[in-house]
């Protein structure tokens, strides 16, 4: 027993009380005592140490005013000011009850000390390895702060290292208790641990308070599973299901799903004021989805999709669900396969999916055009020629084309054709003559070509192909102002000897006045300045592009092609006849320029910052390859199209310069400082339409504000947009959000958001409240985050 030697050592104290400046002494090999006096009472076996006490246990100490230890048990009772140190934590308290057999104690208005949490309790035990339970105790994260926000509870048991179970707790913010939970395991440690996770609640204004519990399974060290029962205020029950499994790196799939029984939900719902009312039924929404990637890191790549929803109101009556599964206007199933090299990519993708603009919320739009599938190829440059002399620099041959199904699930067709397989081909041939100084030119030439194959037409088919020529004459000019570097160096190395004497003439010449400065020798002030340079590259390109299309060819079904004249009509902007594509109300090609004939004139300028990065001799290779910051702070573009395929004389007038300008784009901004600046401008001479857009932000010390503004005259009615937003930090501890779209042509506020957020210093917890309002409702929210662990904010409502 290692008390043995304890007490054979406690024998040769004398029975009489004995003082010393300090008493220090080993019990067997693993017991060591250290104090100011030390007493021992042979008759009931007690020794006692008074004064600065420290008690060394194998790989605990102990520190206090005075101990108490008894020989037969082996128990010893600390007072005053107690501190026990181990491996797993430290505890502080006021009495602590040790027993040196077992290592377990008990401890009074005790606070236990972790990496990454506090507990503060009346009563604290450690029972086992690892193990402490607590009576009328608090936990928090915040070590400096445990006022800030904490989780009282009657009882509570610590794992150090996996989780603590806390019973019927108490969620308190700075001492006010904002939710009562029965039970509740928090995970306190960084690996995957089974148990109860944070609860997430909220407030609907309409649809009432919600309440969900997640439970984290965590399976192996590859798959885990999250079941989250709860209820969705006047909703009722509802229930989400996450499974995830890994099997390799970039390879993996993960299971979402949700079942509500809803007791609101009635698909023919209209008025607004009814769709909060209790329907009397209980409608059961599941929602499912299947997520599944797999990558081999280099070749093959492969993503699959299926999403699963009961009725299509779904994302509007579950939005803080919904919202972070689903944003498009279609859901079903999609997925794709590619494999690349440094030569070719060749790809497949697929898709089936559900309209949800569809009027009725349980069916299904048969009439929705499927992509089923499409494949695609492509290839890198091929080098044809190669002999890197002027005038025949290089040539290349690029591959490049697709094919496409499209398909309804159901043949419902009107006047135009829905159903179709399209294969389209684009290889181009690039001819690059050289560069001679400051000049470059090349010229290339594409084809342009897309058959059709229309199965609702009697199997009829349709093709049109041409050849797209483009050349390029280029002028590039630049010019470096200063040089990127990073530097410290002494002090004394900025001025010169001379200089050095000059300044130490005037300070003793001045030290004496009132407001002057002391005399300063140079040779003390000798400090390390770190010395910061940037440098510029101003970049300036004019270039003389020119288009030119030859004569389309067109082939097969004359109905087809009298469909695809018309927008409407259209799969995508592929399928626009050349002569037509520009005028369509797609940006993508009516901002473009017609190609049948077209010459286009560009400048483009731009203003390049370099900054040097700090040396890092622990990173590797970033002293030559990664040792600057590069960033654009201002740029001004500008293109101006002509026309040359109009005939020198329309209806007998003259053609002039003015009538062959197409479209003139004009695109310019900067970032300097604290202010952000950017305009683009799309100006049509034949029309006098335009398509604008412009944003400026402004950074102060106390707030920043941004303003955006849209116009477009294409649209009817013409577009006329603005946007604002404005971020107050008028505190450290609070800032504040506002947000407004605004519809200039209607005078109408389309959306308008308004958020506060108060975070106190000590970066343990966040209070988030908002107000939003749009053209259909308006939602109040209401979000507490909580730093749980390593700066990781988690909020009650899952958002």
């Amino acid at each position: 027993m290692q008390f043995s030697a304890f007490y054979i050592l406690a024998l040769s104290i004398p029975n009489t009380v004995e003082a010393r400046e300090q008493f220090d002494f080993t019990i067997g090999k693993s017991v060591h005592i250290l104090s100011d006096k030390a007493f021992r009472r042979s008759r009931e076996n007690i020794f006692e140490a008074v004064g600065n006490v420290i008690i060394t246990h194998q790989e605990n100490a102990i520190y206090g005013d005075k101990a108490t230890l008894s020989f037969a048990s082996g128990d010893a009772e600390i007072d005053g000011n107690v501190r026990y140190v181990g491996p797993e934590a430290t505890v502080y308290g006021s009495h602590l009850e040790y027993n040196f057999n077992s290592k377990n104690f008990n401890l009074t208005k005790a606070r236990i000390l972790a990496d990454n949490f506090v507990v503060l309790g009346d009563k604290l035990s450690r029972t086992g390895d690892n193990t402490y339970v607590g009576e009328n105790a608090e936990y928090t994260t915040c070590r400096d702060c445990p006022e800030s926000w904490s989780i009282f509870g009657k009882r509570v048991r610590i794992t150090i290292g996996e989780y603590i179970q806390i019973w019927n707790a108490y969620i308190k913010a700075r001492g006010v208790v904002v939710m009562y939970i029965p039970y509740i395991i928090l995970p306190i440690k960084k690996d995957r641990e089974t148990g109860l996770l944070f609860p997430k609640f909220g407030f609907e204004l309409e649809e009432g308070a919600y309440y969900t519990q997640p439970w984290f399974w965590a399976i192996s060290r590859s798959s885990d599973l999250t079941l989250t029962p709860g209820i969705l205020g006047r909703r009722g029950w509802a229930n989400e299901l996450e499974y995830r499994q890994s099997y390799g790196v970039n390879k993996w799939f993960e299971i979402n799903s949700m079942q509500a029984w809803d007791r609101i939900y009635l698909p023919e719902k209209r008025d607004e004021k009814d769709k909060i009312t209790l329907s009397g039924t209980t409608t059961f929404r599941p929602y499912g989805e299947l997520e599944h990637h797999f990558s081999d890191g280099q070749h093959i790549n492969h993503h699959f999709r299926y999403q699963y929803m009961n009725d299509l109101d779904m994302t509007r009556s579950f939005p803080n669900y919904m919202s972070e599964r689903h944003d498009t206007s279609d859901f079903g199933i999609d997925g794709f396969v590619d494999f690349r090299n440094q030569y070719f990519h060749f790809g497949v993708e697929s898709s089936f999916n559900r309209n949800q603009i569809f009027g009725n919320a349980k069916g299904f739009d048969h009439r929705y055009v499927q992509i089923l599938p499409e494949i695609t190829f492509s290839s890198t440059p091929i080098p044809l020629l190669q002999p890197g002399f002027l005038l025949l620099d290089k040539l290349t041959l690029t591959l490049e084309g697709d094919l496409k199904v499209f398909k309804q699930n159901k043949y419902i067709e009107g006047s135009f054709s829905r159903n179709a397989t399209r294969t389209n081909l684009s290889p181009s041939l690039e001819w690059y003559f050289g560069e001679l100084g400051p000049v470059s030119l090349k010229t290339g030439a594409q084809l342009d070509y897309q058959h059709y194959r229309l199965p609702t037409r009697g199997k009829d088919t349709f093709k049109k192909q041409g050849i797209i020529y483009e050349s390029e004459l280029s002028f590039e000019l630049e010019r470096v102002f200063g040089i990127a570097y990073s530097q410290d160096i002494s002090s004394s190395r900025i001025l010169t000897i001379e200089d050095d004497k000059k300044v130490d003439r005037t300070l003793k010449k001045n030290g004496d006045l009132i407001g002057g400065l002391p005399e300063i020798s140079s040779k003390i002030s000798n400090a390390s300045v770190k010395v910061e340079s940037s440098s510029y590259k101003h970049n300036s390109q004019i270039k003389a592009k020119h288009y030119y299309f030859g004569e389309q060819k067109a082939d097969g079904n004359t109905v087809f092609q009298q469909q695809i004249r018309q927008e409407a009509g259209q799969f995508d902007y592929l399928d626009a006849l050349r002569d037509q594509e520009y005028v369509l109300n797609d940006s993508k090609s009516r901002t473009g320029l017609p190609i049948s004939n077209t010459l286009e004139l560009q400048w483009n300028n731009s203003i390049i910052r370099k900054n040097a990065k700090g040396n890092n001799l622990y990173s590797n290779g970033q002293y030559l390859r990664d040792n600057f910051d590069y960033s654009k702070i201002a740029y001004l573009d500008v293109s101006q199209g002509v026309d040359l395929a109009l005939p020198d004389k329309v209806n007998g007038a003259d053609t002039e310069l003015n009538d062959r300008l197409t479209r003139l784009f004009v695109s310019t901004g900067f970032s300097v400082y604290r202010t952000s600046f950017s305009v683009t401008e799309y100006y049509f001479h034949q029309n006098s339409n335009h398509i604008f857009s412009g944003n400026v932000t402004q950074t102060f010390d106390l707030f920043d504000v941004g303003v955006g503004i849209n116009y477009d005259s294409f649209t009817t009615p013409i577009k006329k947009y603005a946007t604002s937003d404005l971020y107050l930090r008028p505190f450290d501890i609070a800032h504040f959000k506002i947000h407004y779209d605004y519809d200039l042509d209607l005078s109408r506020t389309d959306k308008s958001e308004y958020t506060m957020v108060y975070s106190p210093l000590n970066n343990c917890w966040k209070l988030e409240l908002g107000y939003s309002k749009n053209l259909y409702d308006k939602r109040y929210s209401f979000n507490f985050l909580i730093n749980f662990n390593e700066n990781n904010f988690k909020s009650f409502n899952g958002k």
